[in-house]
């Protein structure tokens, strides 16, 4: 017995006691106390008798340093040294229970695992792949087939961004998309999935190749045929054109001079201003060479008979299977 206490076990170094007050029932070492047992159950740091490591009350517990366990379960968390830390049982990456995994190994398994997707809703593998089938990132909304800023579908109205598995689209509207199939639009710029390009206007700078052009009517004001035939620079020129259009056909000329190469359904006719210089199958379907069908001028007719040497629209000879010279 010691001043109102009770005391079981012998003093001295090393030696253990069990020291019973009032209040409480303490597990010493010597004097030092390594355990109590009151209003609280308190384990002490050996050597430290007045800090307590593990507090635990009707209130909880708490603990002071680090807790080493290989399995336990701690607010709906069980631990285990096999799995990691997980809850409603959802012990492995694959698993249907709509749990949450944290493995050991550093992945992170949140939902049920789909076997379509060949994921959970949420997942971060030990090697960073990152997966979420929905969620905002910086302003990007994550749909389960898509991925978008302010425009939640291809022809959204909304300013933004929307890139589906079909395609990629931006602006308001359909300010410019492209497609899957090749096919893509950007302002009135279209390309079809074939490859053809439509486009109501274009100024290209640089230089277009083509094995061919096809359009209603085509005008180029400076031409350069090839490398070795260009037009000079003195007479590079707005008035160096081509032009076409279906009822007129190709016309190649030089206004200034008023000279022009015209070729049409007639055949092909060359100019002078208005004086016709030379037509191939442009006569009533024969072919005439220079200055055709003015009065004082000589010209050859070549037609199905033969050839005729005119002077103007007078026969001065003709050659031919019935040669008759005038």
């Amino acid at each position: 017995m010691e001043d109102s206490a009770i005391r079981v076990g012998k003093l001295g170094t090393n030696l253990r006691n069990v020291y019973i007050t009032d209040s409480a029932v303490q597990i010493r070492n010597n004097t030092d106390v390594l355990a109590e047992y009151g209003s609280a159950i308190k384990l002490y740091q050996p050597g430290s008798p007045t800090t307590a490591v593990v507090t635990i009350d009707s209130n909880g517990g708490s603990f002071t340093g680090s807790v080493t366990a290989t399995r336990g379960t701690i607010g709906g968390w069980t631990a285990n040294s096999s799995y990691g830390l997980y809850t409603n049982s959802k012990t492995s990456a694959t698993s249907t229970n709509t749990g949450i995994l944290i493995q050991k190994d550093g992945g992170i398994y949140a939902g049920a695992y789909n076997s379509t997707n060949g994921s959970c809703p949420f997942q971060v593998t030990n090697a960073g792949v990152l997966t979420a089938i929905s969620g905002i990132i910086g302003g990007w909304t994550i749909g389960a087939t898509s991925l978008y800023n302010n425009k939640s579908s291809f022809n959204n109205s909304n300013e933004g961004i929307y890139i589906g598995t079909d395609y990629i689209a931006g602006g308001a509207g359909e300010e410019w998309w492209l497609k899957k199939d090749g096919s893509a639009k950007i302002g009135a710029l279209t390309l079809s999935a074939a490859g053809v390009l439509a486009v109501p206007a274009a100024n290209i700078t640089g230089t277009l190749s083509a094995d061919r052009i096809a359009a209603g009517s085509l005008e180029l004001g400076k031409l350069t045929t090839t490398a070795q035939t260009t037009i000079s620079d003195a007479a590079k020129t707005a008035t160096n054109y081509l032009t076409y259009s279906s009822s007129s056909g190709l016309t190649i000329g030089y206004s200034g001079s008023n000279s022009k190469s015209v070729i049409n359904t007639n055949g092909m006719e060359i100019f002078n201003g208005s004086n016709k210089s030379a037509a191939f199958f442009g006569l009533n379907n024969n072919v005439a060479i220079s200055r055709v069908g003015l009065t004082n001028e000589g010209n050859v007719v070549m037609a199905n008979g033969g050839i005729d040497l005119r002077y103007g629209n007078t026969n001065i000879a003709h050659i031919g299977y019935d040669t008759v010279i005038d």
